[in-house]
């Protein structure tokens, strides 16, 4: 028991993208035995749950009926409300929040590309 008070210690503050660590879990499904959805300040929701009794955070994609939901590394099936209530959130806004992250990502990938001069479209200096 006392590893699930360290869990929801851990998650009582809604972590920042950079402290989220990638799901590892074989296979395309996993099972969220607990979850909870929560909203950052300038980006997508984040999914915070408990996977074989290990706490996860992920970028949350689209949660359909409160049962299923996509994460960033893959389809989870949810179970149980984390703190036993569920979450306040408009499945519209969590799709909506994770397209304008993921465009504000490739728009940021593509400047990075082009600073360090990777840019496929640039015509060589010695063709000018």
């Amino acid at each position: 028991m006392d590893i699930f008070y360290t869990i929801l210690r851990e998650l009582a503050e809604p972590p920042s993208l950079d402290a989220c660590r990638p799901l590892e879990y074989p296979g395309d499904v996993a099972a969220l035995e607990q979850w909870r959805v929560v909203p950052t300040q300038n980006g997508p929701y984040l999914i915070e749950g408990l996977l074989n009794r290990r706490g996860i955070c992920s970028v949350v994609f689209a949660v359909y009926g409160r049962a299923l939901a996509r994460i960033a590394e893959r389809w989870v099936v949810l179970g149980r409300p984390l703190d036993g209530t569920l979450s306040e959130y408009d499945d519209a806004d969590v799709i909506r929040k994770a397209a304008q992250w993921i465009v504000a990502m490739d728009a940021k990938e593509e400047a990075e590309r082009i600073d360090w001069g990777d840019d496929p479209e640039a015509v060589p200096e010695d063709e000018v």
